[in-house]
């Protein structure tokens, strides 16, 4: 069996980019029977998935192509009418990415991380909307087995119309570059992003990261000895307690949940929720949404709050702090239910299905 897996998004940094790097390497690990194609398309970083393939070890091909994300979106979800056979050749089984949804003849499989532009189309770009509204009605249509990381996101799109006998939960992890240690310290981090004393941490600024409660709660919070909210992410604040560090590198960030007393990720919607895999690494308390993906992947390891609600939340925050060792316990324990080999071995069996 050969399978083709469109690697695109490995190089843009993003939650994405996460799952197609660590699924694509373990899958070349696990799989010792079956073949691989992995294509990619980029007209200026192109060098970039040539890095990537490069680094690789296992029985695959790749195929690079010029071809750029709004020209793939245009050729593949607007057009839909080239099949991939035709830019790459031959397979048994095409496994797309994120963005583009091409016409094909094999078993297709595709994964959906999460459906936030279609659930918050106002908080999104029209042309991100776009694009993923046009690709969702090709998989609708087409796509033989949806693989999706929690069984929250599952309820998602069975809401949206896809049968559930073609949906595969299968939960992602965290990435193995996290667990390297950070060059600079958190002491560090403090002195360069001009961080005074204890903080606590939140990551993301996106609407649904529910950003204005979040300031509320922690506001409400007194003689908590915790001087700093730093928010990840970019924004204006108008309060010295309040900072923003905007787009940081992975090695900042790494060392930033390391120093943090806790993780605050009361978000209103989310399809995993890597934060809270990435704070239980850290050796910190995590306070989180009592619904969800975040629900379901802390799964009695974090202290859930209900996040339309600003005292709930701050009560969450006090507990944090008060017994942190207690849920950084319990966060430490509930990461070892999540490994990229499990989650190659689950989608292997996937492709399998094909047969």
């Amino acid at each position: 069996m050969k399978v083709a897996i469109d690697i695109s998004q490995v190089i843009y940094g993003t939650g994405v980019s996460v799952y197609v790097r660590n699924i694509v390497t373990e899958l070349l690990s696990v799989d010792k029977k079956n073949s691989y194609l992995l294509y990619g398309g980029s007209l200026r970083r192109k060098k970039e998935l040539y890095a990537f393939t490069n680094n690789l070890e296992g029985n695959f091909t790749s195929k690079i192509l010029s071809l750029s994300p709004s020209l793939a979106h245009v050729l593949w979800n607007q057009l839909h009418a080239l099949k991939a056979e035709s830019l790459i050749g031959k397979f048994d089984v095409l496994h797309t990415s994120d963005w583009a949804e091409p016409s094909s003849n094999a078993f297709k499989v595709t994964t959906i991380h999460d459906i936030t532009p279609l659930l918050y189309p106002k908080d999104t770009h029209p042309s991100i909307v776009n694009v993923h509204m046009q690709k969702f009605a090709h998989v609708k249509r087409e796509t033989d087995r949806i693989i999706v990381p929690t069984h929250a996101t599952k309820e998602d799109i069975v809401g949206l119309g896809i049968p559930e006998a073609r949906i595969r939960v299968i939960p992602e992890a965290l990435d193995p570059h996290f667990l390297v240690d950070s060059k600079s310290s958190p002491t560090t981090n403090r002195n360069t992003l001009g961080i005074n004393g204890e903080y606590i941490l939140m990551v993301g600024t996106a609407p649904r990261k529910n950003i204005d409660r979040a300031i509320k709660s922690f506001n409400s919070l007194n003689e908590s000895g915790v001087d700093t909210l730093v928010i990840v992410g970019n924004g204006e604040s108008m309060s010295q307690r309040i900072k923003y560090t905007g787009h940081l590198p992975a090695e900042k960030l790494v060392s930033l949940y390391k120093g943090a007393r806790a993780l605050f990720y009361p978000s209103l919607y989310e399809g995993f929720g890597l934060p809270i895999l990435e704070a239980f690494a850290s050796d910190i308390p995590v306070i989180t949404s009592d619904r969800g993906a975040m629900k379901e992947v802390s799964k009695g390891a974090a202290i859930l709050v209900d996040p339309l609600n600003i005292e709930s939340m701050t009560e969450g925050l006090k507990e944090a702090l008060i017994h942190s060792d207690r849920y950084v316990k319990k966060g430490t324990a509930r990461l070892k239910d999540f490994s990229w080999k499990k989650a190659a071995e689950k989608t292997l069996l996937v492709y399998e299905e094909s047969q």
